[in-house]
């Protein structure tokens, strides 16, 4: 499968020549706007394919961690992967006094059953000031902290030197638009708890706040709003409302039991959207969910190949208000069965977001 042109030209193109040419630019937007300073860059590396091959940014978010006085990063999730080179997520991250280094996390061809697999790419600029690609070694587990984990054994390198220049074609010549006026949204990386501790614990934070805001992961289910049983292949919604103080993630999960096949592989179907946009559905969320990867939570393995897991579906990031938040969608099995399933959305609150307005 061929990567796709827009998720591919933001990574490794305009994302990168961004990181590693306007790096000043890019952290003050990010640590203002977060996500939002994201956007025009999305819209820009899809700007001139057509319609078909553009994609909605479904989880794009970033966050911004550290002390520019010791360690400062950018930790950019991004859509999910569908085909090998398309990343999972990318840090930017520079020491205090050493340039900026970019990294992704990127999805390589898949192992043997299937299994998918990611590896670790850095982007460096060149001599004569082009970008190039070094490839990294394979990631030890698909997940976010074993990415962490290399990013964190790069930095503790000296910065490499300019190297030769590259075949990888520069990103196009852009800069980053000023920040937007921060609206107070706290900053949300979805899915990965670990990789922030641990990057946290490189700038030497701690306390318990700093526990609450980045030790606890996103992808362990929080505290249950609303849920619903539902049936294989049906179609269903649940609507609540969100009108506590600050902003709140929203998560939406498959809580299911089921059986494998006799090769150990379950994996569902579907789409997912929470919104509460009156045009509820364009945003639905493609899935194609297994039970090894980083949708999966609470995952119980039985000898005689059962289950019972938590698949995460969609989420939900937003400010307190009346206006109804629906969660619906449509999930199937694909390979093995569905004995019990019922929709749950769960929320969480960091320090930050209960005390954004």
């Amino acid at each position: 499968m061929q990567p796709r042109a827009h998720h591919y030209r933001f990574v490794h193109q305009w994302l990168a020549g961004e990181a590693l040419r306007n790096p000043a630019q890019l952290f003050t937007a990010l640590k203002s706007s977060g996500a939002g300073a994201l956007y025009p860059l999305w819209e820009a590396a899809g700007s001139d394919l057509p319609h078909h091959d553009r994609l909605a940014p479904q989880g794009l978010d970033a966050r911004y961690i550290g002390q520019p006085t010791t360690l400062e990063a950018v930790i950019v999730t991004l859509p999910s992967p569908i085909a090998p080179t398309e990343g999972f997520a990318a840090a930017i991250a520079r020491r205090a006094g050493e340039p900026v280094r970019y990294f992704v996390m990127e999805r390589g061809f898949d192992g043997e059953g299937g299994q998918p697999r990611a590896y670790v790419a850095e982007w460096r600029l060149t001599s004569s000031n082009g970008v190039m690609r070094v490839r990294g070694g394979d990631l030890p587990a698909l997940s976010f902290d074993a990415f962490a984990t290399a990013v964190a054994a790069e930095l503790s390198q000296p910065a490499a030197v300019r190297a030769p220049p590259s075949s990888i074609p520069p990103a196009p010549a852009r800069s980053v638009p000023p920040p937007a006026k921060k609206k107070g949204k706290g900053l949300l990386f979805a899915g990965c708890g670990g990789c922030l501790t641990l990057l946290v614990a490189m700038c030497g934070a701690g306390g318990y706040l700093v526990y609450l805001e980045e030790g606890v992961p996103y992808n362990e289910p929080g505290d249950e709003v609303v849920s619903a049983p539902i049936a294989a292949g049906q179609p269903f919604e649940l609507p609540f409302t969100w009108d506590g103080t600050g902003y709140a993630s929203h998560t939406l999960w498959l809580d299911v039991s089921g059986r494998e096949t006799p090769g150990s592989i379950f994996n569902v179907s579907g789409v997912a959207s929470c919104s509460q946009s009156p045009s509820l559905g364009t945003g639905d969320r493609p899935l194609s969910i297994g039970l090894d990867g980083f949708d999966v939570a609470r995952l119980e393995r039985h000898p005689d190949g059962t289950f019972n897991a938590w698949l995460r579906l969609a989420d939900d990031y937003s400010h307190s208000t009346p206006a109804p938040v629906v969660c619906r969608g449509t999930v199937q099995p694909l390979s093995g069965e569905i004995t019990r399933a019922r929709a749950v959305v769960t929320q969480r609150q960091r320090p930050s977001d209960w005390a954004s307005f």
